[in-house]
């Protein structure tokens, strides 16, 4: 595309060439002319070759016969392809929806806006002096509509053969060493990875390392039965009257 868009931009001034430089010195132009015309012609069937829905999109335009105009439509569609909205494709052509004036700049590819100017120029026969932004709004959205399509129409391609398309394992090929769909009255049962154990670190160690077999004589383990028993009952920690009962008629009998 490149080799295209550093010859065709010049495409129009030698095309105006012709009709007002001398007899003498026109073939050197027409020269000129017909190489841009070639490599326009190289783009579009080299975008004919990963696209080949584009034709109808020539069909659509009403370009069939003009090789300037469908290379000027492949650029515009490979420009548009990535955008997932609507007003992406429109600020990336730099087309200002509203007329207030602004001071942010509105930051846009220049070759696409370009490209889509001689395209509305070529599609509406418009006056190349000035070309109104709605012409470019309705182009570059019927434009934008068929990437879509093109777009939809791979992914669902692909989600169908992930294995085969993108060389992985997908969901629908479970077992080991093997691609693509199942057979027919065949199941493929579930693979569940082995547990390799966790992984070597110090926590790990510190928490695997062997406990001295010595009597635990620390505060925190006073409740346990190989020690003395606590001092005080611990129902005398609730509030509740029926517990305390025991320790009142003690009191009442002394």
């Amino acid at each position: 595309m490149q080799l295209w868009r550093d010859n065709g931009i010049n495409y129009q001034k030698y095309k105006q060439r012709l009709k007002t430089w001398p007899k003498e010195k026109r073939d050197r132009i027409a020269k000129l002319v017909t190489d841009i015309e070639e490599d326009a012609q190289i783009f579009v069937h080299t975008v004919l070759k990963h696209y080949p829905e584009i034709v109808d999109l020539f069909k659509e335009l009403r370009i069939e016969d003009d090789v300037i105009a469908q290379a000027y439509t492949c650029e515009v569609f490979l420009e548009v392809l990535p955008c997932d909205t609507r007003i992406g494709a429109i600020n990336k052509a730099g087309i200002k929806l509203s007329d207030k004036p602004s001071k942010k700049k509105l930051i846009h590819d220049g070759r696409f806006s370009n490209a889509l100017n001689q395209l509305a120029i070529k599609v509406y026969h418009l006056n190349p002096k000035g070309v109104d932004k709605v012409f470019k709004l309705m182009l570059v959205g019927k434009i934008w509509k068929f990437s879509r399509r093109i777009r939809m129409k791979q992914m669902k391609e692909e989600g169908g053969r992930v294995g085969e398309a993108l060389d992985r394992v997908g969901p629908e090929s479970l077992r080991l060493g093997e691609t693509g769909p199942p057979e027919k009255g065949r199941t493929r049962p579930s693979i569940t990875p082995a547990f390799r154990g966790p992984a070597k670190s110090r926590s790990f160690l510190l928490i695997t390392r062997p406990r001295s077999k010595a009597l635990n004589t620390r505060p925190t383990n006073c409740y346990s039965g190989n020690l003395n028993p606590p001092p005080f009952s611990p129902l005398i920690l609730t509030s509740s009257p029926r517990l305390w009962a025991p320790f009142n008629t003690n009191r009442q009998n002394q």
